[in-house]
């Protein structure tokens, strides 16, 4: 087995030991502050599979992360589709953003300079204007459909969730969903209306997510090879 390099953080309040991998392979162990050496390692050891399947699936599948230029023709995700991005001019004295049902048009008024930063951000707050739109109706139909109804919906930044639910009942969306297609939004909203019921992953909470969403380990997977392309 080869050697892993890691970051150890030792934290007084932890009970429990945890591993994680990032996008960029860096290697992150978690452990309660009075373990000993000897306990860490042999903790890594027994994950080593596990932590060599995760760098391996980083680097030769999930798919990279290419910086955006905001620039003419460069294509962006919307809703699954690839969408050019057109720059337009117009005699008005405010950004806005159109999307034609090919394009993305990005319309800059003549009357101003505009920066590549406001530009970056008028798109950025067209994509979570249509990510409120249109997750708070998939979840209005599903919440129908399971007889499951959440306390409040929130669609926001999540760093490192596409959803999750609190045990009040609120339920919480990555806005950068809305660049994947429907069926996999789908996915993640009934994935959350489901621990409204369960809690855990437990069993029957999979049984219960297979019988709504029978593909989710097909729109899980997409969902972590595709990662990468659901950012700005």
């Amino acid at each position: 087995m080869p050697e892993l390099t890691y970051n150890l953080f030792r934290q007084p309040k932890r009970k429990t030991l945890s591993i994680s991998v990032g996008q960029d392979c860096r290697i992150t162990v978690k452990v309660p502050s009075r373990l000993s050496e000897q306990e860490i390692n042999s903790f890594i050891r027994k994950k080593s599979s596990w932590i060599l399947k995760k760098i391996a699936f980083n680097q030769k599948v999930r798919k990279p992360y290419t910086p955006k230029k905001f620039t003419e023709g460069e294509n962006f995700l919307y809703l699954g589709r690839s969408c050019p991005l057109s720059i337009r001019t117009h005699p008005g004295s405010r950004m806005r953003v159109i999307f034609d049902g090919i394009h993305l048009n990005l319309f800059l008024p003549t009357s101003r300079i505009i920066s590549s930063d406001s530009q970056v951000q008028k798109l950025t707050q067209w994509y979570k204007s249509r990510a409120v739109f249109c997750i708070n109706r998939r979840v209005s139909f599903y919440s129908r459909m399971l007889k499951i109804f959440p306390e409040s919906i929130k669609i926001k930044t999540l760093n490192r969730s596409w959803g999750n639910c609190s045990k009040k009942g609120v339920v919480s969306f990555n806005w950068k969903l809305i660049m994947a297609p429907l069926a996999i939004i789908d996915y993640v909203v009934v994935h959350e209306l489901c621990h409204l019921t369960e809690h855990n992953h437990s069993k029957k909470f999979w049984k219960l997510l297979s019988s709504f969403s029978p593909s989710y380990k097909c729109h899980r997977q997409w969902l972590n090879i595709h990662y990468n392309q659901l950012r700005l």
